[in-house]
């Protein structure tokens, strides 16, 4: 009986036993899961403030990118009045000139605004503005003269080697008998 008895206690305790680790196994599970929905859920929040900051700087970003195109096109048009003003503070000059004759014109600009081409500053003699030599010094004026060569020109020199850069075109058609 003693043995039995000792049996009967023994299955009791592994019964318990078996409960107790079914229970903590049960338990561990449990916050297993509780873990798991723990960090989804801190994986999702973080998710989202990504999502929220991205939208923020992007937004950020357009607004930024509106502002400097506003800026260029304000600097555009500063420029832009600016190359006015030069234009007619020159224009009824070079027009006085180019109204005296081709010659008259070419003594006139390399006179009062001599081309800053290294090596061109040619002295016009009576022979360069006269006859058929008048058409090459008009060419070799339209070289020293022309926009696209003015390197590192200031926007007045720009403005005013486009100005006559026109007057010229005008000689040439004049001397070529279009006008």
């Amino acid at each position: 009986r003693d043995r039995a008895d000792g049996r009967e206690q023994a299955r009791l305790a592994q019964a318990a036993a078996s409960r107790h680790a079914e229970e903590a196994r049960k338990g561990v599970e449990e916050a297993r899961r509780r873990a798991d929905a723990a960090r989804e859920a801190e994986s999702a929040r973080l998710r989202e403030q990504l999502k929220r900051e991205r939208a923020e700087r992007d937004e950020a970003e357009r607004k930024q990118a509106a502002n400097d195109r506003v800026e260029r096109a304000k600097r555009e048009e500063d420029r832009e009045n600016e190359m006015e003003q030069i234009r007619q503070r020159f224009q009824p000059e070079l027009q006085a000139a180019f109204t005296r004759g081709v010659a008259s014109f070419l003594e006139h600009i390399y006179a009062k605004h001599p081309p800053t081409l290294a090596g061109t500053r040619p002295q016009l003699t009576s022979e360069a503005i006269t006859g058929e030599n008048l058409r090459g010094t008009v060419k070799k004026a339209s070289l020293n003269y022309h926009p696209d060569r003015q390197v590192r020109a200031d926007l007045e020199w720009s403005v005013l080697s486009a100005e006559i850069q026109q007057l010229l075109n005008r000689c040439k058609d004049k001397l070529d008998g279009r006008t």
